[in-house]
């Protein structure tokens, strides 16, 4: 009867590390995001997160994926600012080493520092609002606001 049980426990056991082992791993494609409290955009944050942090999937709700962080804070996040690790871009470094975050954000763009230098010196175009903008953050509170007013998203839009 020992040996039973003792290999019903062995069973279990082995299940729920192959389990552990097959959580999805994501990994944050946005210069800097937040994990929140509940899935929405300007839920409160539980925690910030920057390029490249991973996290483990818990469960998906609609375009919000529930995930816990390094740190085992757990939240949610949009899927538009995660991706899935699909492979290794360098042997023994990371994208991270190689490149700035405002780099790969820009890059995915079709948009680097070089091409913004060339945008700079080959125009008359006054750069001032686009560093203005770049600077400015909006609170959970303003975004609220925003989705309300607009009737947009659960107040009363689609999607």
């Amino acid at each position: 009867m020992f040996k039973k049980t003792l290999g019903v426990i062995l069973i279990l056991l082995l299940s729920f590390t192959s389990l552990l082992v097959a959580a999805e791993t994501l990994k944050v494609r946005v210069k800097s995001s937040k994990l929140r409290q509940s899935p929405k955009f300007y839920a409160g944050s539980v925690a910030s997160l920057e390029f490249g942090d991973a996290l483990e999937k818990i469960t998906a709700q609609g375009d919000w994926i529930q995930a816990k962080s390094k740190t085992g804070t757990t939240g949610w996040i949009h899927s538009s600012a995660v991706t899935v690790p699909q492979f290794s871009l360098t042997a023994g470094r990371t994208a991270q080493e190689e490149t700035s975050a405002d780099e790969v954000a820009l890059a995915g763009k079709g948009f680097n520092q070089q091409v913004e230098e060339e945008y700079r010196k080959n125009s008359d175009l006054d750069y001032t609002w686009v560093d203005r903008m770049a600077q400015m953050r909006v609170t959970e509170s303003e975004m609220e606001r925003f989705f309300r007013e607009g009737k947009l998203g659960e107040f009363g839009g689609q999607r």
